[in-house]
């Protein structure tokens, strides 16, 4: 328990970061939101001598017993970049370059990145994008010069702007819009928060981020899973919501496997 309690005051705010491609980024990064899920902690262990990065040896990782998805990982986290996602609902944008281009002016130190929410598998699936792109421009595997188009290339998982674009990202009639905002620190998060909630002309409305049911089969269809992945990795029907976003998410970290 004295590890989930350090987990949790260090990864406050700050995200997971340098996993490898493939299954060690899924892998990872849902221990990371697992992490983030630990609330009220009860009689927590006091922890003295804290550094701005832990290392960890030898970790491994199951889903299912006997098959390990991470095995003899070593890796040092260190304190960096804060995310946010947010919603907004009744959206409203007259052109759609002109919006697009203001915001890229003033976000340079906190790139900002948007999506037709319609089209987005949950705050996991935006998430995993950000996580994604961060690595990509740590390792030097990155696709474009730029973190904002890159998070939009990984959340599409596409290779091709244009192809990115229209698949997920914001047309002229989009009315629900999810924002990703990738800082360098609280500060200019906040900062991203502020702006990006004065400059859109709609109702902030988180809950547009969520997968509903309604999503569900325009979402494969977007993502081209056939029923039968589907079916395959559905656990029980209580869990199509997740199983779904995972799908997304292994499309993500095998994009760069892609030619």
């Amino acid at each position: 328990m004295k590890y989930f309690f350090l987990f949790l005051i260090f990864f406050s705010g700050l995200f997971l970061f340098g996993q490898e491609v493939n299954h060690k980024t899924l892998a990872l990064g849902r221990m990371n939101l697992y992490i983030h899920d630990i609330k009220n902690a009860q009689s927590p262990l006091p922890i003295t001598g804290l550094s701005d990065s832990i290392t960890f040896k030898d970790v491994w990782y199951e889903y299912d017993p006997g098959v390990p998805v991470l095995k003899d990982i070593n890796f040092e986290v260190k304190a960096r970049e804060n995310i946010a996602i947010v919603g907004f609902s009744n959206v409203k944008i007259q052109n759609i370059n002109a919006f697009l281009e203001q915001f890229r002016k003033e976000t340079k130190e906190a790139p900002i990145q948007f999506f037709d929410a319609k089209k987005v598998a949950g705050p996991q699936h935006m998430y995993f994008a950000a996580l994604n792109a961060l690595n990509a421009f740590e390792k030097k595997t990155n696709i474009s010069n730029n973190l904002a188009i890159e998070s939009l290339l990984y959340a599409s998982a596409q290779r091709q702007i244009t192809k990115a674009v229209k698949m997920i990202g914001i047309q002229k009639d989009t009315a629900e819009v999810a924002a990703l905002i990738i800082a360098q620190n609280s500060h200019k998060k906040k900062d991203g928060l502020s702006l990006v909630t004065k400059m859109i002309q709609g109702e902030r409305n988180d809950s547009v981020l969520e997968l509903s049911n309604k999503k569900i089969m325009d979402i494969k269809k977007l993502f081209g899973i056939s029923d039968l992945e589907f079916e395959a990795k559905l656990k029980n029907q209580e869990s199509e919501k997740e199983d779904l976003t995972d799908l997304i998410i292994e499309r993500m970290a095998l994009l760069v496997t892609k030619s």
